[in-house]
């Protein structure tokens, strides 16, 4: 018996050592499992607006707007990869370059792929804009992108007074720019035609009268006729540093406007755009036969089809752009004083 009790005594001896093996191997194996699916986790982690973490990189798209600036949310203490995503026609003399101060960081953009990276250390709202300040957006910094509430998502509802996260309508700051929110109507190149002036022809002259504020110009579209003397009067209702100089794109020529009147005189052959000097509010002239016999409504239609060519912002033969949304020396030559 005492035999017997030794080996059943080794027996046990030996499966409690194995036990114990078996724990500790169950036990690392758990923290590589888990130390796996943290990697995997940490590998592509998105956020509510967009960004994700992979390999311990917050990756943020957005895409610009020829007059908006989209607002993102990052987490703080990890780096960023930002790619602002531009399309052709969208790139303007106003947009084409973001600054952000907190990082004193600026980027000239182009047509394609544009990466901005850096490492937010703080939590807060920071703001970013255009190289003149008049487009802006918000950069929101938080410690936990996977539990936001309301108030730590962008702020969106500033597009009056300057934050511009509102789609369709560019936000600038106060009532510097005519190509904020007041000016939504012309928001991506758009041509209003609610209001059409028509010439008015006294003693030979024909006049037309163009007013320009914060809300833009308007009426946008003219009707003039062809071979008679004409002036036009850009009335200055309210002027500002985007709408402050008109470019005529048939006639390789500017104005800059002041308070009060500022009359062009020509004699018009064919039709043209004009528009501010960023190319962010456009207009048209359409030259008729005879101003007393035209069918308004198709004039509307056509102008609806037009793609302005006026200005840093224009895309049409008489103002082609360059790659970064500017014009070319060649061309840019109509801006000079």
């Amino acid at each position: 018996m005492n035999g017997i009790g030794r080996i059943t005594k080794k027996i046990i001896k030996a499966s409690a050592v194995l036990v114990i093996a078996l724990v500790i191997i169950m036990m690392i194996r758990g923290f590589n499992f888990s130390a796996f699916m943290g990697s995997i986790a940490n590998a592509s982690t998105d956020n509510p607006d967009g960004a994700k973490i992979e390999n311990g990189i917050q990756l943020v798209t957005t895409k610009l707007e020829s007059g908006r600036y989209a607002p993102i949310t990052v987490r703080k203490g990890i780096p960023v990869k930002w790619n602002i995503r531009v399309e052709a026609g969208e790139l303007n003399g106003c947009n084409n370059s973001v600054t952000i101060p907190e990082y004193r960081l600026q980027k000239k953009l182009s047509v394609g792929d544009n990466i901005i990276e850096f490492t937010p250390e703080k939590e807060g709202n920071f703001v970013y804009t255009c190289w003149m300040g008049m487009i802006s957006s918000n950069i929101k910094v938080v410690s936990d992108i996977s539990n936001l509430s309301a108030e730590d998502l962008p702020d969106t509802s500033a597009g009056d007074n300057g934050s511009n996260g509102q789609a369709g309508a560019a936000a600038i700051p106060g009532d510097s720019g005519a190509a904020g929110s007041k000016a939504a109507k012309f928001h991506n190149g758009s041509i209003p035609t609610d209001e059409v002036a028509v010439g008015t022809i006294v003693n030979g002259t024909q006049t037309v009268t163009i007013n320009v504020n914060d809300y833009g110009i308007s009426p946008a579209v003219a009707v003039v006729q062809k071979g008679v003397e004409t002036v036009v009067n850009f009335n200055g209702e309210k002027i500002n540093s985007c709408n402050n100089r008109i470019i005529l794109s048939n006639y390789g020529a500017g104005i800059d406007l002041t308070e009060g009147e500022n009359k062009i005189e020509f004699v018009p052959e064919e039709d043209f755009s004009f528009g501010c000097w960023m190319g962010m509010i456009n207009g048209y002239i359409k030259v008729v036969d005879d101003i007393n016999n035209f069918d308004l409504d198709s004039v509307k239609k056509e102008v609806e089809n037009i793609d302005p060519a006026s200005g840093y912002g224009g895309n049409g033969e008489d103002g082609e752009k360059d790659e970064n949304g500017g014009i070319g020396e060649e061309d840019g030559s109509c801006c000079g004083d």
